[in-house]
């Protein structure tokens, strides 16, 4: 499922496999598009669902609050203000089980729009691939429904699941 419109801002997930759990809700791909540029892992099963379900609940309650440390509005000022600095208004693409492609997808709350930032990490030490910046403004109204569309329709999604794997929970590190 794709929510909002690549080449500007959409949010893609696909559930691979369904958990009964609402603390996991299942296996799949969550990737955010900015600007026609794809972040995130786009396997199967490559993340935990539940947390980007999470974040995007708690973004959608806190909307207006994110907003940043300084009032620049330079792209390489910004990610070099945000690099060094805390990042409580951060989608962090890194989540996942086992795969990480380097993501970093910022949102900045600015009075009646947000500001989207995106970039991928080259490697380890944090060097900014140039080529994988984006960056985009959105109407604050159009950016938050597309964060309750997609939280909604995934929503249904996971309801909806046929088949759903049962979790037993697990007491002092033994199942």
């Amino acid at each position: 499922m794709i929510i909002g419109d690549p080449s500007r801002f959409a949010i893609e997930s696909h559930l691979d496999q369904a958990y009964e759990r609402r603390e996991f809700r299942g296996l799949g791909r969550f990737l955010i598009h900015v600007g026609g540029r794809c972040y995130g892992v786009n396997e199967p099963k490559a993340i935990v669902l539940a947390r980007p379900f999470s974040e995007i609940e708690t973004r959608t309650e806190e909307r207006g609050t994110h907003t940043a440390p300084f009032s620049e509005a330079d792209l390489e000022a910004t990610i070099a203000s945000v690099r060094e600095s805390e990042r409580p208004w951060l989608f962090d693409m890194a989540f996942g089980i086992s795969k990480f492609d380097r993501s970093h997808v910022y949102q900045f709350d600015v009075t009646d729009k947000v500001w989207v930032v995106a970039f991928r990490y080259l490697d380890e030490v944090h060097e900014i691939d140039p080529d994988s910046v984006r960056d985009v403004w959105l109407d604050a109204a159009e950016y938050y429904q597309l964060l309750e569309t997609w939280r909604d329709v995934f929503d249904t999604e996971w309801l909806a699941a046929p088949e759903k794997v049962p979790l037993r929970r697990v007491k002092s590190g033994v199942q």
